[in-house]
């Protein structure tokens, strides 16, 4: 544990290195031989692997003595959650895609909604209940150690993100730019709110809720087409556009700035001690 604690940043990588390693387990070429499709076929490893990669995080928690919260909060420290619930539910036009689930077969819609489900609280187990943890023990006795805890846990489950880029062959560098800078800022508001309400799992829904309603429609063809509106773009509208872009992601980081500075000494005690 000591190592651990002098060493946060390399553990934090080696860990997610070794999630991405489990990631690679090809499950989906087994099932698809026993007949199962394509989206059968890799939704039902993804969901595997995230049940697999959960265990060894709990594990680790466990073992490590790390102070996972997921039952604190009371309704003064929970309606830190309504405005990550709001910008959940804007960002990711939830009540726009409502119709799209109407029409889609429930099984499918379960199998996809588990593999949300599943892939938001290894997330929030891995990025908030362990890295967060560990690099809040190391900092947080320096000079602005809890905005670094935050901010690092953040930027490197942003930068996580970039892995889309080698995985994904219709997605460009652009594309995965703006994956990064997004899920950084949405990292740093759910750090944030994770450590003042003390509740991964309410988090963990929420974050599954976003990620829900974001993904339900078809992002390759999404993709495509947004790709095919910024070709048609002048230098000064794309310009324009990404600016537009970094404001609105600004958003969920002032919100994260802002509970940060509601979040008492007291209230981290059992992150770090």
């Amino acid at each position: 544990m000591n190592k651990i604690k002098k060493n946060p940043i390399i553990f934090s990588i080696l860990l997610i290195v070794s999630v991405y390693s489990i990631n690679k387990i090809p499950i989906s070429n087994l099932l698809f031989k026993y007949g199962l499709s394509d989206f059968y076929s890799e939704t039902l490893e993804n969901i595997i692997i995230n049940f697999i990669a959960l265990i060894i995080i709990l594990i680790l928690i466990r073992k490590l003595e790390i102070g996972l919260a997921i039952k604190g909060g009371n309704l003064t420290t929970l309606l830190f959650y309504v405005p990550i619930l709001l910008i959940a539910i804007i960002f990711s036009g939830g009540s726009l895609h409502l119709s799209i689930i109407e029409t889609t077969n429930n099984f499918k819609l379960f199998i996809y909604g588990l593999e949300i489900f599943t892939s938001a609280f290894l997330e929030e187990f891995l990025f908030r209940g362990l890295i967060l943890a560990i690099l809040l023990k190391y900092y947080y006795r320096k000079k602005y150690g809890l905005l670094k805890s935050i901010l690092i846990s953040s930027l490197i489950f942003g930068c996580i993100h970039f892995l889309n880029y080698f995985n994904n062959q219709d997605v460009g560098i652009k594309s995965v730019t703006n994956q990064i800078y997004a899920t950084f800022a949405f990292g740093f508001m759910y750090g944030a709110a994770y450590l003042k309400t003390k509740n991964i799992i309410i988090l963990a829904i929420i974050h599954s809720l976003s990620n829900f309603f974001a993904g339900i429609v078809d992002i390759e063809n999404q993709a495509i087409h947004e790709n095919i509106i910024e070709s048609n773009k002048s230098g000064l509208e794309i310009i324009f556009s990404e600016i537009i872009r970094i404001i609105i992601f600004g958003i969920p980081i002032l919100i994260g700035l802002f509970t940060i500075s509601q979040i008492k000494e007291e209230e981290i005690k059992e992150f770090v001690e």
